[in-house]
């Protein structure tokens, strides 16, 4: 597969002391692997064919974010709001194949697959050592169907939270 020129452009602008802004897009371009083009595995459970007609994939990725810090005597709190949107071509995935048995799949290129999404994040950091730190996260994932028709979008959320303590006495 010849690789193509995959340009990407970084933005990033600090609004003030406090809040940092940043925005990007990116191509990309991902090559069928020597499994997804020739592996041959059956077994009882399974039936997998490569696929030597695969085409690459190609992505067109845009993302963008805020950082805000609140910053007091004692303690600072981070807000980190964030979005992405992926448009990807021609991607590969592995899919059944019913028409050969129950257990029989193979690598085909999908018309389209997009993925938008986003995240936010907050931390909270006292100058004693504690961190405590929140996140929820939302991406939704469809398939173009053909015709330029998409599927209804599938949700998948994500909650993080995390807590640490830094003992500075001991140096820990």
């Amino acid at each position: 597969f010849a690789a193509p020129i995959i340009p990407s452009l970084n933005i990033q602008y600090r609004l003030f002391e406090d809040l940092n802004v940043r925005v990007s897009y990116a191509k990309g371009f991902r090559a069928p692997s020597l499994k997804e083009l020739y592996l041959n595995f059956q077994d009882v459970n399974h039936d997998i064919t490569g696929n030597q007609d695969l085409l690459a994939e190609t992505t067109n990725s845009y993302n963008a974010s805020l950082s805000y810090w609140l910053k007091r005597e004692v303690y600072s709190i981070r807000i980190e709001p964030s979005f992405f949107f992926n448009d990807g071509k021609d991607v590969i995935s592995l899919v059944t194949t019913p028409e050969k048995g129950p257990t029989s799949a193979t690598y085909r290129n999908l018309d389209g697959q997009r993925h938008l999404g986003g995240n936010l994040n907050v931390t909270f950091k006292h100058q004693n050592g504690m961190t405590l730190s929140a996140g929820y996260s939302l991406t939704s994932e469809s398939f173009e169907d053909g015709d330029d028709s998409w599927s209804d979008p599938i949700r998948y959320y994500n909650v993080t939270v995390n807590a640490q303590y830094q003992f500075k006495s001991l140096g820990l």
